[in-house]
């Protein structure tokens, strides 16, 4: 007997692209990361406006207190740590899928921002960043 498959020319391009990017993922592990999860990296939301930039930092987690915001040569540098649970006594992990650790993220300005016009306020495990845009 005979089987037929379909011809699909690109069935292995992605499995190849996938295996590339996964070897030069630039994923850091230490003796406590468990192999096939990352440190924490937040995601960020960039939305421009006509008056100011927003950044939207996705940090659910973290403490106020754990963050730091900066701007130095045009260059906005956002930093925290998420910490890692910790067994205690009466406290028993059974998995932990959460990513932990610290973090620092760039982010390049555009030159019409007015670097100390920067308001930060977080709400509900986000961090709202606004940087005023230069007057016309």
């Amino acid at each position: 007997m005979t089987r037929l498959t379909t011809y699909q020319p690109n069935i292995y391009r992605n499995n190849i692209f996938d295996l590339v990017d996964s070897f030069f993922n630039e994923t850091r592990y230490t003796d406590r990361t468990p192999q096939g999860v990352s440190t924490f990296s937040p995601r960020v939301d960039i939305v421009e406006k006509d008056d100011a930039y927003h950044f939207h930092v996705m940090v659910p987690g973290i403490k106020k207190d754990d963050l730091k915001l900066r701007i130095e040569d045009g260059l906005l540098r956002i930093k925290g740590e998420r910490k890692e649970i910790q067994e205690e006594e009466g406290v028993k992990i059974h998995r932990i899928e959460s990513t932990y650790g610290q973090f620092e993220r760039v982010f390049r300005l555009p030159d019409n921002v007015q670097e100390d016009k920067l308001t930060a306020r977080f709400e509900d495990g986000v961090l709202n960043i606004e940087i005023a845009k230069e007057e016309k």
